[in-house]
């Protein structure tokens, strides 16, 4: 947990992982966090909008844009009904590093899921303030 720029998840049956992940924006004065991720078929937007003030478990605010594709004719946002977990093991104000875990269920309006599984990140802020 080194701030290392990796973000990486299972999503169904497929392996992502980026290992030069640009660092991502904290708000140390409101808690938010935004992460995010693109690759050439997706774009991941997770969001904490407010209360990541140290480690521990929190949850993902529905935005329904959790995952879109990149022609951005399909939206993904949080299945309530499923998992929706972010761990944070670290959170490093002084050396601009945050780490963690997370799961989460995602749904589109015609019921398409997206299960996302074993996502892990360690990666350097831009804090705001």
């Amino acid at each position: 947990m080194d701030g290392l720029g990796v973000f990486a998840c299972h999503v169904g049956n497929e392996t992502y992982i980026s290992k030069a992940h640009e660092p991502i924006t904290y708000n140390k004065t409101s808690g938010y966090l935004f992460l995010e991720s693109i690759s050439p078929e997706f774009e991941f937007r997770l969001f904490v909008l407010e209360g990541i003030f140290g480690t521990g478990d929190y949850e993902f605010d529905n935005t329904n844009e959790e995952w879109v594709n990149l022609s951005y004719d399909t939206f993904f946002g949080i299945d309530s009904t499923g998992i929706n977990q972010l761990t944070i093991s670290k959170l490093d104000l002084s050396e601009n590093i945050i780490a963690g875990t997370f799961n989460i269920d995602l749904v589109a309006t015609d019921s398409t899921r997206k299960l996302v599984r074993e996502g892990r990140f360690d990666l350097e802020m831009n804090i705001i303030e």
